[in-house]
């Protein structure tokens, strides 16, 4: 009888890839499994296999030219924002994501730390890292809740800041940067600079989000790889120029970030300066931040310091308190302004014939800054109180535009009042004849006796005088 051993090796891989031999005989319709050789254990992993390598963010540091970036102070932790500005804490589960400020149509200098796994890389192969951004701002909204709390929006651009283009897009000079990893265990991460495009030619309130697309490769002849991607975010204020160097806060002479998110909201979308007046008075006015009290101020009265921190916590001004702020804000987006102290003035004689300067005056029916969203709290007017609608003096917020013709350059700004009940706006870009045209009551004078016996007199210089200084110190 004719019969032949027949002897076939079967390779088979199981579930968990481990390869095991089988050896099969046949003889005729017989088979049995032959002895399996020792286990020598796993083949080596492959490095290009996608997914074998992860690449993670670990701190971004925001910089730029003197004249482009801005510096900016904590005054809640009375601290300074130095970089890097976003950066993982060990034993956090949220980064620490910081500020940054820059001005319109400038460019950021961006420094992306980053970090891989596995740590080990073979020591005969160099690690190729590829890191692409992406990027583009998103407008936010500084506004009060229902309950009064002080709370920023994500919102998307109006058609008027961008017109077409939602949200504004952020490009890099590079679309993307190469390094070389030998190790990932050493103590610093690895480094990558980028800098982007011209910021919009606006002032603007928003949040820049940019995400990372990592990929690697150990050979030049490879595909990329995806290592992963990561998006961080980063709350970004645009202003109109660089803070003014002479009207910093003095505390580390940097502008608070608590002060210049509200400027940069008020102004979002300007392009000029004189928009930018605009618009940040209107934005004190509408934000709905402060209430009027006539009877205390935060401010000095010669302009020496304003409790600035005080009056953002008890959310109530004066006119001194209001146009101080003004100013502040309208310093540290960059753009000089001034506040001026306002008064008539009637000569008269006391009871002794002696010539008195009384200074103050009636004003109109107005409506004051208030924290309610209503037509109500306007002052009306009434001739038969003496001393109703009537003030000592008032401070308001004051451009001169021309050096050399300072009466008739002059354009005021007030942002704690509304007049004209009959079409009501806030004054804006107002000269000083429009101003007092819409402010001052012609009462008749000299002021009542009772005015008189009370000796209400403030001697100082003419109204509308150009001795206006800056507040000297921001506490």
């Amino acid at each position: 009888m004719w019969s032949r051993l027949h002897k076939i090796d079967i390779m088979k891989q199981n579930s968990f890839g481990i390869q095991r031999r089988w050896r099969l005989q046949a003889s005729g319709t017989s088979l049995r499994r032959a002895a399996s050789p020792p286990y020598e254990g796993p083949p080596p992993t492959d490095p290009q296999r996608p997914g074998s390598v992860k690449i993670h963010a670990e701190a971004i540091k925001f910089s730029g030219a003197d004249t482009d970036y801005n510096p900016l102070y904590d005054r809640a932790l009375k601290s300074k924002i130095e970089p890097p500005q976003w950066r993982k804490v060990p034993d956090q589960n949220a980064p620490v994501s910081e500020p940054i400020s820059y001005v319109k149509g400038k460019r950021a200098t961006v420094k992306l730390d980053i970090s891989g796994s596995p740590k080990e890389i073979p020591e005969d192969r160099s690690l190729s890292v590829r890191v692409t951004p992406s990027a583009a701002l998103y407008k936010q909204v500084f506004r009060k809740d229902a309950k009064g709390k002080l709370i920023k929006e994500d919102g998307e651009l109006d058609a008027d800041d961008a017109p077409g283009v939602d949200p504004y897009p952020i490009t890099f000079t590079d679309p993307s940067e190469t390094i070389q990893v030998t190790d990932w265990t050493h103590e610093d991460y690895e480094q990558l600079s980028f800098t982007t495009s011209a910021f919009p030619n606006t002032v603007r309130f928003d949040k820049l989000k940019i995400t990372w697309k990592f990929e690697y490769r150990y050979n030049a002849t490879d595909p990329w790889r995806d290592a992963g991607t990561e998006t961080t975010e980063h709350e970004t204020y645009i202003t109109y120029d660089r803070s003014y160097e002479e009207f910093k806060s003095y505390e580390e002479n940097h502008p608070w970030k608590e002060v210049l998110q509200r400027a940069c909201s008020y102004a979002h979308g300007a392009a000029t300066i004189n928009e930018t007046f605009t618009q940040v008075t209107t934005g004190i006015y509408n934000s709905l931040e402060f209430s009027y009290d006539a009877g205390k101020t935060h401010s000095d009265y010669e302009d020496r310091w304003i409790k600035l921190w005080a009056m953002l916590n008890q959310g109530w001004m004066d006119c001194m308190d209001g146009s101080n702020y003004w100013t502040i804000l309208m310093q540290w987006l960059g753009i000089n302004a001034n506040q001026i102290k306002i008064n008539k003035e009637d000569h008269v004689r006391d009871k002794e014939d002696n010539p008195i300067v009384y200074r103050g005056f009636y004003y109109k029916t107005l409506r004051p800054i208030s924290t309610a969203n209503d037509n109500a709290g306007w002052l009306v007017r009434n001739p038969n109180a003496p001393l109703s609608n009537w003030w000592n003096f008032h401070q308001v917020g004051i451009v001169v535009q021309d050096p050399d013709d300072t009466e008739n350059s002059k354009r005021v700004y007030d942002p704690i009042i509304m007049v004209n009940r009959g079409n009501p706006a806030v004054p804006v870009e107002k000269t000083q004849g429009d101003y007092e045209r819409a402010l001052f009551d012609p009462a008749p004078f000299p002021f009542p006796d009772r005015l008189r016996r009370l000796g209400i007199q403030i001697h100082s210089t003419f109204p509308w005088a150009d001795e206006s200084a800056l507040v000297s110190q921001v506490l």
